[in-house]
């Protein structure tokens, strides 16, 4: 039995400790686009320097970066993703396929990606490692897996009032970055979809259950489903929008498994049903077909 303070152990949920945050994920973009300096993301940036040195620092801390001094009078550093930062990579493709799909395009989006290795403008895809299908929501079982259990609760974020009530929730920034929301759409996806079935699972607040829901809603990644009459009860189930951030989402569950779990103590395992095969995800250029990598692919910006 889960204690006050715990909640069910979730690679999501742990991921988006770290990096559920919108501007943590804005420095993320623009890092693997080829940006080191300070100087460089607060020309690009629209925020304080005070959050954009918070949010760097907290990136070293939890080793999504490490830095570099380039300059010694006065001392300036670059900062440079790690392999564990550099492995989130997958998750900012499949943030862009989705915000290209549903035309949710911020200023100065990519409008194309280009693979410099086969020399053509693609799409990325997430396919299955073993027998390179296409992935779909509808094709995957789940199980507990060996790390399947309780674990305690992380700190909640501080982040600004502006962006934690009534904002919508539109570009994949705005979701991932909001960690609450986030989670409420991963739990949809393994079939969690009722009000006090997500307040018991991961313990939120309900004032904050419902605003994300209202914002989930309002955003086109929800609908509102009644399932009773006497008395009423409603459900909230994926849109076609919502079902689309599926990669994503498979995308940060396997980055939370490998880097934020022990070895072998994955807290979820699952199954690609075509090939019957556990599942591994992998990114690749739709014309090609070869595992995508930051150096090799070019945005190319309106």
């Amino acid at each position: 039995m889960a204690l006050k303070n715990q909640i069910q152990a979730s690679s999501v949920y742990r991921a988006l400790g770290i990096i559920g945050d919108r501007t943590t994920l804005i420095i993320l973009e623009y890092a693997f686009v080829g940006v080191k300096r300070f100087g460089e993301w607060q020309a690009s940036m629209a925020t304080a320097r005070s959050t954009l040195s918070n949010r760097l620092q907290h990136l070293l801390k939890n080793g999504l970066m490490h830095r570099t001094r380039y300059h010694d009078r006065p001392r300036r550093y670059e900062y440079h993703l790690t392999r564990m930062g550099r492995e989130l990579y997958p998750c900012a493709l499949m943030g862009w396929c989705w915000e290209e799909r549903w035309h949710r395009h911020r200023i100065a989006h990519p409008r194309s990606l280009y693979h410099q290795s086969c020399g053509q403008l693609m799409q990325p895809l997430m396919v299955c490692s073993h027998c390179g299908g296409e992935l779909s929501a509808y094709d995957v079982r789940y199980k507990d897996g060996p790390g399947a259990g309780y674990e305690s609760r992380c700190a909640p974020q501080r982040t600004r009032r502006s962006k934690e009530i009534g904002a919508d929730l539109y570009t994949m920034c705005d979701i991932l970055g909001d960690r609450w929301a986030a989670l409420i759409l991963a739990m949809a996806f393994f079939r969690i979809r009722r009000f006090d079935e997500m307040r018991k699972q991961q313990k939120i607040a309900t004032n904050i259950l419902t605003d994300r829901i209202k914002r989930l809603v309002k955003s086109d990644l929800l609908a509102r489903r009644q399932y009773q009459t006497r008395p009423p009860r409603h459900e909230y189930v994926l849109t076609a929008t919502g079902i689309d951030l599926y990669p994503s989402i498979i995308a940060m569950l396997q980055w939370g498994d490998r880097w934020l779990a022990a070895p072998g103590k994955a807290p979820l395992l699952l199954t690609h049903t075509p090939c019957k095969r556990r599942l591994r995800a992998r990114v690749v250029c739709s014309e090609c077909l070869t595992t995508l990598r930051p150096h090799e692919v070019k945005f190319q910006r309106p």
